[in-house]
Order: C-alpha cells, then structure tokens, then sequence
C-alpha cells in the first residue's frame, strides 16, 4: 500500500482536510521519523513548537513544505493529545480577552472570554520546568499581537472598569512570580503616577524576585515612559547580567533597552548611556553565543 501523503495544496485547504497517516506519511518523506507512538513519547517531554523545532533538524522540505512541521505538530498535538492543554489554547484564550477589553469593555461577551481563560489557568501545568516550557511558548505566540498588558490595566483603572480586579487575578493565575506587578499600573490609572513608579523600581531592585520578574518591572517602568527611571533600574540589572554571562539574562535586557532607547529623549546624555548599554549587550551576547556553539 503506498504511503499517504499531504498534497501541495495543504495550506490552502487547512491540513485538518488530511488524514492523520498522511501528515504522519509527509513527516517522514521530508526526513522527521515519527509516528503515533513516537509524537506521545514527545509530547509527554515536549510542547508542538519544540516538537516542531525537532523535526527541521536535517529536513528536506522546499517551497509549500518548508515549514510544515509547525503545522503538522500543532494538528498532531489536538488530534493526539486531546486531553492535553495547549501552549495555543492559553495564547488564544488570553489574546482574546485582552484584545476584547481594550476595544470593547463593555462587550458582554467578556465574561465567556473570562470564564474560558480561568478555565485554562486552572488546567495549566503545575510550577516546575512543564510549566515554564508551555509558558515560554504560549509567551511567543502572545508576543505575535504586541498587547500592552500594564497599559490596558492602567486604561481600565482609569475607566473604573469593574474587569480590574478579575484581570488581576487572571495575571497572577497565569503568571504566579510576577504576582501584584500589574497593581502598580492601578495605581497609576488612579492618578497616583509617582507611587506606581515608586513601586516598580523597588520591585526592579528586589533580591527576592527572580531576574524575569524585575526585568518584566523595567519594561512597565518603560510603558509607563519613566525613562529615567527604567535606565537607572536596568544598569543595576545589566551588571548583573554581565557578572554572571549569563546569556538569557542578557538578552532579556537586550530587548527591554530597545523599548528604552525610544523612550528617553533623542541624542540626550540618557539615549547616548543607553546605546553604551547596548553596545555591550550586542558584544558580550556574540561572545557568550559563540561559546554555546563550541
């Protein structure tokens, strides 16, 4: 019997049009040597963007093919793995409520768009290496819509919209080590600015709160525009970084000046600082990279 495969048509039917033996048959044409069994034993270690990451190494696909795995791991995954909840399934869930709250507030349709994200909260995986992979690639497809989470806070407070405390809740269900960051942005809506700041460059200086998590406050201290004070929290985070090459740790920060650089006024001493900042990111990033692939 010949081996079912995906036509070049796939991405304009949607491959939910094939049969599970054929996307399976088209892995394995193009080179990823997997089955039913081999994608479960995957997918208890790993989530589909990883799966799929996988698969590219020594992959032979071409045009139409080129970036099938993705497809094929997330249909394999709900087809699978139907009891299991999604890195997709939080994106979409929070995406959704999210994007909804900040062009309709008053939509009545936002309390389904709760219920269904606290329904994912509830189901998504306990702390530990399970959780920070799912969130890390639930993370990637959020970034895709650049949704300013602290500003929607700060815009819903403002608008004394009754959401603020339930989407507070929902953050930190989500979110567990950045838990009370976003009161900061409440703060800030209830025209208390100067706290709010306060406030989020202490959470920046904390030694009890993890890298991420006082990064993530330099990036709401940069939203809120408190350029001077998102510098001065993350020149004490970039020495940091620098003492222990770390290279995640430097490339968080190397996103987070980016945002900066476009706060702090043009060709002030500030911007020229900040640029100094991030020429050495860029330096010790080639370097720190280049010992990772020796």
């Amino acid at each position: 019997m010949a081996e079912q495969r995906v036509d070049k048509g796939w991405q304009t039917k949607g491959l939910d049009a094939y049969p599970t033996e054929a996307v399976l048959g088209t892995l394995n044409h193009y080179g990823a040597r997997v089955d039913e069994a081999a994608f479960r034993a995957l997918a208890a270690e790993q989530y589909p963007m990883q799966i799929a990451r996988g698969w590219l190494t020594g992959w032979a696909g071409k045009g139409q093919f080129s970036h099938f795995p993705a497809s094929a791991a997330g249909l394999l995954w709900s087809r699978l793995m139907p009891d299991a909840l999604a890195p997709q399934a939080f994106a979409l869930a929070w995406t959704q409520l999210l994007h909804r709250l900040g062009n309709e507030p008053g939509a009545p349709a936002i309390a389904g768009l709760f219920e269904a994200a606290e329904k994912v909260a509830a189901q998504m995986p306990v702390a530990g290496k399970r959780r920070d992979a799912f969130l890390s690639e639930g993370l990637t497809m959020v970034g895709m819509v650049n949704i300013d989470v602290g500003a929607l806070v700060e815009q819903l407070a403002v608008q004394k919209s009754a959401h603020v405390e339930r989407l507070l809740a929902l953050a930190d269900a989500f979110f567990p080590e950045l838990q009370g960051l976003l009161a900061a942005r409440v703060k800030a809506g209830q025209g208390h600015r100067g706290d709010a700041i306060a406030d989020l460059v202490a959470w920046s200086a904390a030694p009890s709160k993890a890298f991420d998590g006082r990064a993530a406050a330099v990036e709401e201290l940069v939203s809120m525009r408190a350029g001077t004070e998102a510098l001065e929290a993350v020149r004490a985070l970039h020495l940091e970084a620098v003492k222990a090459r770390d290279i995640g740790q430097v490339g968080r920060l190397h996103d987070v000046m980016h945002g900066l650089l476009h706060v702090l006024p043009a060709k002030s001493d500030l911007q020229h600082s900040a640029q100094l900042i991030v020429s050495q990111q860029h330096a010790l990033l080639e370097q720190l990279g280049a010992q990772v692939h020796h």
